[in-house]
């Protein structure tokens, strides 16, 4: 028997144990059956067979309705309405025969406007249930007023015993009522405070919602109006997100670009293929903190463009390993090709510089510190190094022709060059075995890096 009780009290609480008015009903339902058991023991046993009867329906009443209830056969309100309405109609015919308005049964008619309004929170029902147990009560007292008799059924010598039983099970309901009101003030009061907490999160939640949309529009058109492809490229799955930018720098559209990583790889420059995949393994292997590589990957048209694909780890797993990696990819064609021409450039000023038939010197205020070849010719200076912060004046005689000191007649031409930006004159230079010469010289002021420095083209006249 306690292993069916078991059984049934634990498939309540799985089914029932999150709502606190199907407790209430459970624990109302299982009180009454209790009660109406009771009492059709204590009827049995003084020989008041209507009266056990009538409990004994009460008994069976409330267990099929609870099990209805149970079984999701009958609804909440249902399953209380019947079983109140049962219960006021049995407590009715017990009245009637145990005494009328001096029943011991009277008092437990009053407790249904107690149920109704502790149960059903609906004025309408609280109101008819108050309304019908008036009335019930009226009639029952207006029978004396027509000297209509009620024959109590009761045995004189068992009134006793069943006042008490009847008024102490009274008593017991009261105090449970009580206690089941103030759970439900508590429960009310705990729902009000989940909601306000509800309400505060749902507030929360939505301006989150609202900042997230915000920053993710934000990124979006960052990510979208920016000259970079963005990447990301998950490990564990091999999969990679590529931007639309990221399409268009190749010359396709976004849905002709795979999601797998060998979309990226197989377009890689072999010739370079072995440097971006060295350098992005060392990335993985924690000896570079970011992965940088500029080399050629092959566009829609089968041409080669220059990129700087750079990306980052931002995700590892707990054995230590890259998990997911971001990242962009920038074109950077034409800074190559301006690099080329710089270059090529740069090689043909050498090869003019180199192959000048005049000395060519470079000077800031301080001095030389560069010439061609055909400078150390003219000044019969043997290595290169010894050019460094020779101070014009010093590859002078003391004084020029025309009497001017060579140190302040030479300051004074390279200031006029800096300002000028150019200044040409004659001078008398000295070679290193004392030997002097004539010369023209035509002094240049241009940028070098971020210094202005002064090129000096020296011709022996």
């Amino acid at each position: 028997m306690k292993s069916i009780i078991d059984k049934v009290i634990a498939r309540i609480k799985k089914d029932y144990r999150e709502s606190f008015r199907t407790k209430i009903l459970i624990k109302l339902s299982l009180y009454g059956s209790v009660f109406f058991g009771l009492f059709f023991i204590l009827y049995l046993i003084i020989g008041f067979h209507e009266g056990s009867i009538f409990m004994f329906s009460g008994l069976v009443s409330q267990v099929i309705l609870i099990q209805l209830f149970i079984h999701k056969k009958l609804s909440y309100s249902l399953t209380f309405r019947f079983g109140l309405a049962s219960t006021v109609v049995l407590l009715l015919l017990n009245t009637l025969y145990t005494g009328g308005i001096y029943s011991h049964t009277l008092p437990w008619l009053l407790i249904v406007p107690v149920l109704s309004n502790l149960i059903l929170e609906n004025k309408k029902d609280n109101l008819f249930w108050s309304i019908l147990t008036l009335t019930i009560l009226l009639s029952l007292s207006g029978l004396s007023l027509y000297d209509y008799t009620i024959i109590n059924r009761i045995k004189d010598t068992d009134k006793i015993l069943t006042r008490v039983c009847s008024y102490g099970g009274f008593t017991f309901m009261l105090l449970f009522l009580m206690a089941l009101f103030e759970k439900k003030k508590n429960h009310f009061y705990k729902e009000l405070l989940i909601k306000e907490i509800q309400i505060q999160e749902s507030i929360e939640l939505k301006k989150t919602k609202e900042s997230l949309l915000e920053n993710q529009e934000r990124w979006k058109f960052a990510i979208e109006g920016s000259n970079d492809g963005i990447w990301d490229y998950n490990l564990e799955t091999g999969e990679v997100y590529r931007s639309t930018k990221w399409a268009e720098i190749l010359g396709y559209k976004k849905e002709e670009i795979s999601g797998s990583i060998e979309e990226w790889k197989n377009r890689i420059h072999p010739d370079d293929k072995e440097l971006v995949e060295s350098l992005l393994q060392r990335h993985f292997n924690k000896e570079i903190e970011s992965y940088s590589s500029e080399h050629r990957i092959r566009c829609k048209d089968g041409t080669y463009k220059w990129v700087l694909d750079r990306g980052k780890v931002i995700a590892w797993t707990n054995s230590g390993k890259p998990k997911r990696v971001v990242g962009t990819k920038t074109d950077i064609t034409k800074r190559k090709i301006a690099e080329e021409e710089l270059k090529n450039s740069q090689g043909k000023l050498k090869a003019i510089f180199n192959g000048s038939n005049d000395a060519i010197l470079l000077l800031t205020e301080k001095g030389f510190f560069d010439c061609n070849p055909k400078a150390l010719e003219m000044f019969q200076i043997k290595y290169h190094s010894d050019i460094s912060y020779i101070h014009p004046a010093d590859i002078s005689p003391e004084f020029q022709p025309n009497g001017e000191n060579s140190l302040e007649m030479a300051n004074r031409m390279i200031q006029i060059a800096f300002e000028k930006g150019s200044n040409r004159f004659e001078w008398e230079h000295m070679r290193l075995n004392g030997e002097t010469f004539p010369a023209e010289v035509l002094l240049s002021a241009f940028n070098y890096g971020e210094e202005r420095v002064l090129q000096s083209t020296v011709q022996d006249i």
